[in-house]
């Protein structure tokens, strides 16, 4: 394994300020560009480590040097419903990416959340234009439920977003499948 997740630390916060600013990755996210201070990181980063009941942050760290790479999260947690939706994943070490470090991570935050949360569902909400977390969506067992028709606002246009899941029993037979590689 090249990764390993845990638990966010004060330390973190200036790469994830560094991570929130940067244009490509803000390019990938439903959410709506804007100017991110590091004195408005440092309460999300708070709020992240100190209220994860319901939003499950994790740092993405490289094994050799306990580096942060990036993180991931499970967000809106719904226990007696046991499901959760997918808060994504941000590799803003971008030497990083396409070697593996995604798909770990994935794997390792859906472990978590089937085996011990307990969860029966995560849902995944990406822009259609995002083909690269749609890929790692379907290689990962997740199905289309749907698509949500321009659902966010976004340089300028309205984007569709694509709606899918990944049910306990199928994470199951991701695990046979990849959890053997991991």
């Amino acid at each position: 394994m090249k990764i390993f997740l845990r638990a966010f630390e004060p330390d973190d916060l200036k790469l994830i300020n560094e991570w929130h600013n940067d244009e490509d990755i803000n390019s990938q996210t439903g959410g709506v560009k804007y100017f991110v201070s590091s004195f408005y990181d440092k309460k999300w980063l708070e709020d992240k480590m100190l209220n994860n009941r319901d939003n499950v942050y994790c740092a993405i760290c490289e094994h050799e040097s306990a580096k942060m790479v990036g993180y991931i999260s499970l967000n809106n947690i719904d226990y007696r419903n046991r499901k959760a939706d997918w808060g994504g994943i941000v590799l803003g070490d971008k030497t990083k990416r396409s070697k593996g470090y995604a798909s770990e991570a994935s794997f390792q935050i859906l472990k978590y959340g089937f085996e011990e949360l307990g969860l029966n569902k995560v849902t995944g909400y990406w822009l259609e234009s995002n083909t690269a977390s749609i890929i790692i969506g379907k290689l990962f067992g997740f199905r289309k439920e749907g698509t949500l028709r321009q659902d966010v606002f976004k340089n300028g246009e309205f984007r569709d977003v694509t709606v899918m899941s990944i049910l306990k029993e199928e994470y199951q037979v991701l695990k046979e499948n990849f959890g053997n590689k991991a």
